[in-house]
């Protein structure tokens, strides 16, 4: 996966992706919905990204302009066999490993600026179709990072597909990330708690 967002995220952040995506994947918190903090949280705030895990004092080298060195050390995203060992409940999911491999870090900065630019293109190119009915509601659905992108680059039922001078592949990548912060909504009542 090559793109300007791939190689960013540290090995612990990396770990704790893999987790998230076991236990969506895996139906984690069941037909329950979404845990309370989403649920409660403004609508403004839905879609703004958590906060990364701090990098442990023991694995941050400061460099010249304040920031972190980025190469190798345990600071190094792991590979899929590190990954692998470190969480057994993800051998049986590849993908994710192989993407969670080929990361390094990736500020707070950059993943809200990825979330933002998901969020815009999804708005701008998708939206028009998944957010007036005539496409299925992307929101909460549990299909593959690959799944999508086969489905947007190929198309598929009718979905016509969109080519990488409309929407590139970072910018799909984007749009992917953005699709996984966000849930669908099953319960709306109006302003003021009316019926």
């Amino acid at each position: 996966m090559a793109g300007s967002f791939a190689g960013r995220l540290p090995g612990h952040v990396a770990r704790t992706a893999v987790a998230l995506v076991l236990v969506t994947a895996c139906g984690g918190g069941g037909s329950e919905g979404p845990p309370p903090r989403y649920a409660e949280a403004p609508p403004e705030q839905r879609h703004a990204s958590p906060p990364l895990p701090p990098v442990p004092e023991a694995t941050a080298a400061p460099d010249g302009d304040g920031g972190l060195e980025s190469g190798g050390g345990p600071e190094a995203a792991p590979d899929a066999a590190d990954a692998a060992a470190a969480m057994p409940e993800a051998a049986g999911m590849p993908e994710v490993l192989q993407v969670l491999s080929a990361t390094g870090p990736m500020t707070q900065e950059q993943w809200n600026a990825m979330l933002a630019l998901g969020r815009r293109k999804f708005n701008g190119i998708c939206a028009g179709c998944h957010g007036t009915g005539i496409g299925p509601r992307l929101a909460g659905r549990r299909k593959t990072a690959a799944a999508v992108r086969r489905q947007v680059r190929q198309g598929a039922g009718e979905m016509r597909p969109i080519s990488t001078r409309r929407l590139s592949d970072d910018e799909l990548e984007a749009v992917i990330v953005y699709l996984s912060t966000i849930r669908a909504v099953t319960d709306v009542r109006p302003p003021g708690g009316g019926q």
